[in-house]
């Protein structure tokens, strides 16, 4: 018996198992895949992500960044109609070695860890899971955050313990590649976000040390395919490039699970879509969700502070980010696009970093 068994070990699992563990829980953390390993993401970290990992004293991060700038363009096609350069830096991390960081500190500060197996059931009513290699472990609480595709989402609303009515309005297709800095001639070395490829979404291109992570996504109900756009794009800035391989994913772009628990049983992160619905950034979402469904269960009703948490620290920003989000995509014009990051540019730099 685990006091808690947190299934998946990113930035949202590390980040509850850290909290935990330091405060003499007894955690079990699970993830289907072997650390390292990579996903599919920009990889920026915001000024709010690194005050984040100050306040869990998780020190060493800096050792993670790879590339760092307050610069920043926004772009409508190849043709760039603003350029700021914010107070607070965008900072960059390859995930594979982001990830494996902070699931090291969660091992370090006393959490165990099983990689390389995949949860096939969950019983509720006994708090009991069962892993494809046969072994079975019971829990107190028991966390969800096993991204987009979570098992534990599926099996709570297989058994209707949760609702999520606006799931599939609003996922949202990505597909990215990377581009070493060996194999192209482009010179801007700051982060650039480019408007009108896709509608509902948008395409970019953040730096790394070694490369170029360039990609697009968009809402699935607005979009065709995605890789058409991303070619057309990459003909645009990389017209010399030879495309191999695109990833794609799925990703959550507004459809945040308004009240994402079961009695013991939490969802965090990409699982129960608590990511950005303006920009689609994840990572801060999911380890400040991670965070807070461990704060809850120091609660007599840990479902309810959980909601209460997170109506307070990331859905009512959430709200009002959906909000200017449908206002600058609905505008669907390069002029008008251009005026409105010309007057919302201070407080777009605000609703990204803090």
């Amino acid at each position: 018996m685990y006091d808690v068994i947190i299934i998946g070990g990113g930035p949202a699992g590390s980040t509850a198992g850290i909290y935990l563990s330091k405060k003499g829980y007894n955690v079990l953390i699970i993830d289907k895949e072997k650390f390292p390993r990579d996903k599919l993401c920009g990889g920026a970290l915001t000024e709010k992500t690194i005050s984040l990992l100050k306040d869990l004293g998780i020190s060493g991060y800096r050792n993670v960044i790879d590339y760092e700038t307050p610069e920043y363009g926004i772009l409508w096609k190849n043709e760039e109609i603003y350029r700021g350069k914010s107070p607070y830096s965008f900072r960059f991390v390859k995930r594979s070695e982001y990830d494996s960081f902070l699931l090291n500190h969660a091992k370090k500060t006393g959490a165990c860890v099983l990689e390389g197996n995949r949860v096939v059931n969950i019983d509720f009513k006994k708090r009991e899971i069962l892993l494809s290699d046969g072994k079975k472990f019971r829990y107190r609480f028991l966390i969800g955050a096993d991204g987009v595709n979570s098992t534990v989402r599926k099996f709570l609303l297989r058994e209707g313990l949760i609702k999520a009515e606006r799931w599939r309005k609003n996922l949202a297709n990505a597909v990215e590649i990377y581009i070493s800095r060996k194999d192209v001639d482009f010179n801007k070395d700051y982060p650039l976000i480019i408007l009108g490829y896709v509608k509902w979404g948008y395409g970019w291109i953040f730096p790394n040390r070694d490369r170029f992570v360039v990609g697009i996504g968009g809402l699935i109900d607005r979009n065709g395919n995605l890789k058409e756009s991303l070619k057309l794009m990459l003909s645009d800035f990389f017209p010399n490039f030879r495309l191999r391989k695109i990833m794609g994913h799925t990703i959550p772009f507004g459809n945040f699970i308004e009240k994402p628990c079961y009695e013991n049983v939490f969802l965090a992160g990409d699982a129960g879509g608590i990511t950005n619905p303006a920009s689609g950034e994840g990572i801060f979402s999911a380890q400040k969700s991670g965070l807070l469904a461990a704060l809850s269960l120091e609660s007599e009703n840990p479902c309810g502070r959980y909601k209460e948490l997170l109506d307070r620290y990331i859905y009512r920003d959430f709200k009002r980010d959906l909000r200017i989000r449908n206002i600058v995509y609905r505008l669907n014009s390069k002029i008008l696009t251009g005026y409105a990051f010309k007057f919302l540019n201070k407080k777009l730099e605000k609703i990204v970093h803090l």
